[in-house]
Protein backbone atom coordinates (compact mmCIF):
# COMPACT_ATOMS: atom_id res chain seq x y z
CA UNK A 1 0.00 0.00 0.00
CA UNK A 2 1.01 3.64 -0.90
CA UNK A 3 1.29 5.81 1.82
CA UNK A 4 -0.14 9.22 1.06
CA UNK A 5 0.37 12.21 2.73
CA UNK A 6 -2.74 12.23 4.38
CA UNK A 7 -2.25 8.54 5.60
CA UNK A 8 1.27 9.52 7.12
CA UNK A 9 -0.53 12.12 9.12
CA UNK A 10 -3.18 9.45 10.28
CA UNK A 11 -0.57 7.13 10.90
CA UNK A 12 1.79 9.25 12.70
CA UNK A 13 -0.92 9.89 15.16
CA UNK A 14 -1.68 6.26 15.46
CA UNK A 15 1.91 6.20 16.66
CA UNK A 16 1.48 8.79 19.26
CA UNK A 17 -1.50 7.45 20.24
CA UNK A 18 -0.27 4.22 20.86
CA UNK A 19 3.11 5.44 22.64
CA UNK A 20 0.61 7.78 24.98
CA UNK A 21 -1.44 6.52 28.13
CA UNK A 22 -4.40 7.84 26.57
CA UNK A 23 -7.02 5.61 24.80
CA UNK A 24 -7.85 6.19 21.06
CA UNK A 25 -11.12 7.90 21.90
CA UNK A 26 -9.14 10.47 24.73
CA UNK A 27 -6.54 10.91 21.98
CA UNK A 28 -8.80 11.83 19.31
CA UNK A 29 -11.03 14.18 21.63
CA UNK A 30 -7.57 15.66 22.57
CA UNK A 31 -6.19 16.58 18.92
CA UNK A 32 -9.78 16.85 17.22
CA UNK A 33 -9.80 14.19 15.44
CA UNK A 34 -12.83 12.39 14.15
CA UNK A 35 -12.59 8.85 15.93
CA UNK A 36 -14.54 6.56 13.50
CA UNK A 37 -12.14 7.96 10.63
CA UNK A 38 -9.46 7.59 12.91
CA UNK A 39 -10.17 3.72 13.93
CA UNK A 40 -11.23 3.34 10.41
CA UNK A 41 -7.78 4.28 9.13
CA UNK A 42 -6.47 2.17 11.70
CA UNK A 43 -8.48 -0.77 10.53
CA UNK A 44 -7.28 0.01 7.18
CA UNK A 45 -3.45 0.35 7.52
CA UNK A 46 -3.62 -2.58 9.99
CA UNK A 47 -5.13 -4.71 7.58
CA UNK A 48 -2.77 -3.61 4.77
CA UNK A 49 0.05 -4.40 7.19
CA UNK A 50 1.75 -0.45 7.52
CA UNK A 51 0.83 -1.40 11.60
CA UNK A 52 3.33 -3.91 11.37
CA UNK A 53 6.25 -1.82 10.37
CA UNK A 54 7.69 -0.31 13.55
CA UNK A 55 9.02 3.11 13.02
CA UNK A 56 13.23 3.15 13.39
CA UNK A 57 14.23 4.39 16.80
CA UNK A 58 17.04 6.39 17.53
CA UNK A 59 18.62 4.10 21.13
CA UNK A 60 20.32 7.50 21.61
CA UNK A 61 17.53 9.27 22.20
CA UNK A 62 16.01 9.25 26.11
CA UNK A 63 13.33 6.95 26.65
CA UNK A 64 11.16 9.39 28.74
CA UNK A 65 11.57 7.28 31.44
CA UNK A 66 13.68 8.30 35.11
CA UNK A 67 14.93 5.75 37.56
CA UNK A 68 13.95 6.31 40.74
CA UNK A 69 14.40 4.57 44.13
CA UNK A 70 11.52 3.77 46.36
CA UNK A 71 12.62 4.10 49.98
CA UNK A 72 9.76 2.27 52.57
CA UNK A 73 8.10 4.80 55.03
CA UNK A 74 8.39 2.49 57.78
CA UNK A 75 11.57 0.99 59.19
CA UNK A 76 11.63 -2.81 57.80
CA UNK A 77 14.16 -4.25 60.81
CA UNK A 78 10.95 -3.21 63.34
CA UNK A 79 7.67 -4.87 63.63
CA UNK A 80 4.90 -2.08 61.86
CA UNK A 81 2.47 -2.24 64.53
CA UNK A 82 1.32 -4.44 67.34
CA UNK A 83 0.59 -8.06 67.31
CA UNK A 84 0.03 -10.72 69.31
CA UNK A 85 0.19 -14.52 68.93
CA UNK A 86 -2.08 -16.96 70.95
CA UNK A 87 -1.39 -20.53 71.55
CA UNK A 88 -3.80 -23.16 72.49
CA UNK A 89 -4.21 -22.99 76.46
CA UNK A 90 -4.35 -19.37 76.44
CA UNK A 91 -0.53 -18.25 76.17
CA UNK A 92 -0.06 -14.63 74.59
CA UNK A 93 3.36 -13.77 72.77
CA UNK A 94 2.84 -9.70 72.24
CA UNK A 95 5.13 -7.54 70.25
CA UNK A 96 4.92 -4.13 70.46
CA UNK A 97 6.11 -1.20 67.36
CA UNK A 98 9.28 -1.48 69.11
CA UNK A 99 10.04 -5.22 68.63
CA UNK A 100 12.65 -6.47 66.04
CA UNK A 101 11.25 -8.05 63.21
CA UNK A 102 14.23 -10.82 63.60
CA UNK A 103 12.94 -11.87 66.84
CA UNK A 104 9.46 -12.35 66.00
CA UNK A 105 10.80 -14.11 62.85
CA UNK A 106 12.64 -16.66 65.78
CA UNK A 107 9.78 -16.73 68.00
CA UNK A 108 7.24 -17.77 65.23
CA UNK A 109 9.41 -20.31 63.34
CA UNK A 110 10.44 -21.83 67.14
CA UNK A 111 6.40 -21.99 67.42
CA UNK A 112 5.88 -23.73 63.82
CA UNK A 113 7.64 -26.67 65.18
CA UNK A 114 5.01 -27.45 67.84
CA UNK A 115 2.07 -25.97 66.91
CA UNK A 116 0.31 -25.33 62.76
CA UNK A 117 1.60 -21.42 62.26
CA UNK A 118 0.97 -20.06 58.65
CA UNK A 119 3.09 -16.44 58.98
CA UNK A 120 3.71 -13.97 56.40
CA UNK A 121 6.19 -11.66 56.78
CA UNK A 122 6.02 -8.51 53.55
Amino acid sequence: MKITKKRQEWLDHIRRCEKSALSMSAYAKRHALNLPQFYQIKSVLNKSGVLDQKPIVNSKQPSGFTKIKVEPAVRQDLVSSSCEITLPGGLIFRFDQNTPIERVRDITATLSVFFKVVVVFG
